[in-house]
């Protein structure tokens, strides 16, 4: 995010890796477990931001989904800088074993559209929450 940005920015949710699935290796054969990759949800340490967002994901009745606070003080992936910055974030990060690994078809074989339009529903309606609030609400999460 560029600094311009983040000065002004009362909020943040940043999104990675949707519609991934879950697949595990086994020697150097891969194999769907037929479920979708578990969602990792990393919350600022804001109790009604994390309520908002827990809300946000229960009104869509999306599974898979572990809701975390920052590791070590930190929020991995792409909402650092904003978390460090001290701006309330939501970053939902799903981390699939073949994230960093090659692939021909680049893992596409290993996408879901209705998953991913699922993700997009959930964080739309999250987006919507917090939209509807003013500034100093979010300020003061």
């Amino acid at each position: 995010m560029n600094p311009e940005m983040q000065r002004d920015a009362i909020g943040v949710v940043a999104i990675e890796h949707l519609g991934a699935t879950e697949w595990f290796a086994k020697g150097d054969e891969a194999r769907p477990t037929g479920s979708p990759e578990q969602g990792l949800c990393f919350v600022s340490d804001h109790p009604k931001l994390l309520a908002a967002t827990i809300a946000a994901f229960k009104r869509e009745s999306f599974t898979n989904a572990v809701f975390l606070r920052p590791v070590g003080g930190h929020i991995p992936g792409v909402a650092t800088g904003a978390h460090a910055r001290g701006i309330p974030t939501v970053a939902y990060v799903p981390v699939p074993d073949y994230l960093l690994s090659w692939d021909a078809n680049h893992h596409l074989n290993k996408f879901d559209p209705e998953r991913m339009l699922k993700e997009i529903c959930v964080i739309s309606n999250l987006i919507g929450v917090l939209s509807s609030m003013n500034a100093n609400d979010i300020k003061s999460i």
